[in-house]
């Protein structure tokens, strides 16, 4: 990381919890051309919401993993009042049967009660003010100051990844982040670099708005402090062949890459990477890149997008139709991916203004389950390159072009297509040539038709 101040800075720690990339430049081919927990002590408080009793741990994203108060009492040593309905998958809303996701938030005063099982939940936003009720009954209440989503059906973030961030692999068990090393706020973009780029494990709360190019290290969780936290520039995850980055979380961030020289986000030499509930939008060589022998990647609950005014900075080498979202693998030459570019792509939506790469894949083994398409005026959407074993299953395609295709014929590749929603498309669904892969990891995917609503209500920083 390049930024030069470095400060010493008087920063809150936080004894906290649980809850990064930027990508590879690639000349397109004629067809991409083709369209313009952590240490309790007395009272810890979560990062993103959730009280803790007695100073047990927390999770991430509102929700507790031990001790919470399910009816919203005080905790008992000292954390701020407020019960949470959203322990392990999270509790159910008072009217709808379906999970809550509880806190996503700053900090409440009381918590709601957590309610009654019940029948169809709707997705509404929960209460305003800590443990108010929401759309759907009483919201799932936490520390946080807006409550949970009523009735949401998503997989609760606080369970951790699904998908091939989940696997043990390369001496990682799973990806943790950085579980049980203290939070620190961060409010300036010399405090990100002094907190960020080592492998201590550590929590990095993102306070406010921060611009720049910013390395993250191993053993780290960075989380928005809020829905409305922005990164402009870039956010990488880059190792070394010899010496990987691992165990990284990114949640609940908007990630702006109009400034960055590549990507708004990539993954280079690294493993065990969780991204989660972010939002990606006019990364000038992608929105969010895996690369260079990166594996074990999950992308969850994230929107991806091009606004109409986007343009490339003026250094740039990319046109402006260069709206290219999410490349695996950047080379056909790049031999070494094989076995790597594991990523599961799982409820994100693909928006308004991507053209291509929802994503590209060579030599990886991506599942893609329960993701929206509508990128209207698209050229394809996924599309398997060289030696790419791709099973997509369970999304629901909408006015898009090519929902998944052999890229340029590419007779290596292979693509396992099932369950999948087309409505109003048109063009190429290429499927065969081979039986690609088994995902090894526990999931459960819904019916594509219900994939829509679900996606749009629940994706991105909450």
């Amino acid at each position: 990381m390049n930024l030069r101040a470095r400060a010493p800075l008087a920063l809150a720690f936080v004894l906290g919890v649980p809850l990064t990339a930027c990508g590879a430049s690639e000349s397109p081919s004629p067809h991409e051309q083709g369209g313009s927990t952590s240490a309790g002590g007395a009272g810890g408080v979560t990062p993103m919401g959730g009280s803790t009793s007695a100073g047990t741990a927390g999770s991430p994203l509102g929700g507790s993993n031990a001790g919470t108060n399910a009816s919203g009492g005080a905790s008992s040593s000292g954390a701020p009042a407020g019960g949470n309905a959203g322990v392990g998958a999270g509790g159910q809303s008072g009217s709808g049967g379906s999970t809550s996701q509880a806190g996503f938030g700053g900090a409440g005063a009381a918590g709601g009660a957590q309610g009654s099982s019940g029948g169809a939940g709707g997705s509404g936003a929960g209460g305003t003010a800590a443990g108010s009720a929401g759309e759907a009954g009483a919201a799932g209440a936490s520390v946080s100051g807006s409550g949970g989503s009523a009735g949401s059906t998503f997989v609760d973030p606080n369970d951790g990844p699904l998908g091939w961030a989940s696997v043990d692999a390369d001496g990682v068990p799973g990806t943790t982040g950085g579980d049980g090393g203290p939070t620190v706020e961060i409010r300036t973009a010399d405090e990100m670099v002094q907190y960020g780029e080592d492998s201590e494990p550590r929590v990095l709360r993102i306070m406010n708005d921060l611009t720049g190019a910013f390395d993250i290290g191993s053993n780290k969780t960075v989380v928005g402090a809020n829905g409305d936290v922005t990164i402009t520039g870039n956010l990488g995850i880059t190792g070394k062949a010899d010496a990987m980055i691992s165990n990284v979380i990114v949640q609940n961030l908007k990630i702006n890459g109009v400034a960055s020289e590549e990507d708004a986000m990539d993954l280079r030499y690294a493993h065990h990477v969780w991204v989660d509930h972010c939002e990606f939008f006019d990364g000038p060589d992608g929105n969010l890149d895996v690369v260079y022998q990166s594996s074990y990647v999950t992308v969850s609950w994230s929107k991806f997008y091009y606004t109409p005014a986007y343009h490339p900075a003026a250094d740039e080498t990319e046109t402006a139709d260069h709206r290219f979202s999410n490349l695996i693998g950047n080379g056909n030459g790049m031999t070494a991916d094989r076995g790597r570019l594991r990523v599961t792509f799982h409820h994100n939506w693909w928006a308004e203004g991507v053209i291509e790469r929802m994503p590209r894949v060579r030599f990886g083994e991506v599942h893609l389950f329960n993701n929206y398409f509508s990128s209207q005026g698209n050229n394809y959407c996924i599309a398997a390159g060289v030696e790419a074993k791709i099973v997509a299953e369970h999304n629901f395609f909408e006015n898009v072009n090519d929902p998944h295709i052999f890229y340029s014929g590419e007779p290596s590749a292979q693509i396992v297509a099932t369950g999948n929603h087309y409505v109003n498309t048109t063009g190429l669904r290429d499927t065969g040539q081979g039986s690609a892969f088994t995902p090894p990891y526990p999931y459960s995917p819904a019916a594509a038709e219900s994939v829509k609503a679900t996606v749009m209500a629940n994706v991105g920083p909450r």
